[in-house]
């Protein structure tokens, strides 16, 4: 028998505190987000949506059983772990103010967190699936 994984619960809950705070901090403009970090010139809301792109698939691939969406999940938190550096070489600094910076890259940057929306999306509708086919007694793969 699995033991339960309650001692990932605050983790998990801190995973989504820095994804909520960012979410909030970006939709209102906050302060915060131009601070910069002592000896970078790294503002603090660039850390925390970089941050941000790799919680949420790294949340997703604790909760998820080996599998297709597991494989997903752990190449996102890979492919989001380059955002930050791939757009720091791009815009030549890390307060990320682009001058030349190539018109494909803003589509990555906007798709990053729509994969990991999509991810979580998934990861819902298959637990849905789950619980209904268990509630009938069969599985849903069952056809």
């Amino acid at each position: 028998m699995q033991r339960p994984r309650t001692h990932r619960v605050p983790l998990h809950a801190a995973g989504w505190l820095v994804v909520a705070l960012t979410l909030a901090g970006l939709a209102t403009g906050a302060g915060w987000l131009e601070w910069s970090l002592p000896g970078f010139d790294l503002p603090l809301g660039t850390l925390a949506t970089a941050a941000s792109f790799v919680i949420l698939p790294a949340l997703a691939f604790d909760v998820l059983a080996p599998g297709g969406l597991r494989v997903v999940a752990g190449l996102l938190v890979l492919v989001n772990l380059c955002w930050l550096p791939v757009s720091a070489l791009l815009a030549g600094n890390l307060r990320l103010n682009f001058s030349d910076a190539p018109e494909a890259w803003w589509p990555v940057t906007l798709s990053l967190p729509l994969l990991s929306v999509m991810l979580w999306l998934a990861v819902a509708l298959r637990a849905v699936l789950r619980r209904s086919g268990s509630s009938r007694g069969r599985d849903p793969g069952d056809g």
